[in-house]
């Protein structure tokens, strides 16, 4: 009952939206009827966050092993100054 209830208020909440949309000359908010127009959007965002989350992903290891190369100068540099 609390979810029918939930689903009134919220599309009472975007109709009053869609109100003050027009009052305001806001037309280029566009908040479409068929949620199908959604799903480019969706897909592209997910798209973006896999590359993105990929992209990361190779310059942790990147710098991982960068720091590994740093290490082992710098332990070379000790070594070579106390001999």
């Amino acid at each position: 009952m609390s979810g029918f209830c939930f689903g009134m208020y919220l599309m009472d909440a975007i109709i009053k939206t869609k109100d003050v949309i027009e009052y305001m000359g806001m037309e280029f908010l566009y908040f479409p009827e068929d949620k199908t127009e959604y799903l480019p959007a969706v897909i592209i965002l997910i798209v973006f966050m896999i590359g993105a989350g990929i992209v990361m992903y190779y310059f942790i290891k990147n710098s991982r092993k960068e720091a590994e190369k740093v290490n082992k100068q710098y332990q070379q540099n000790i070594n070579e100054n106390q001999d």
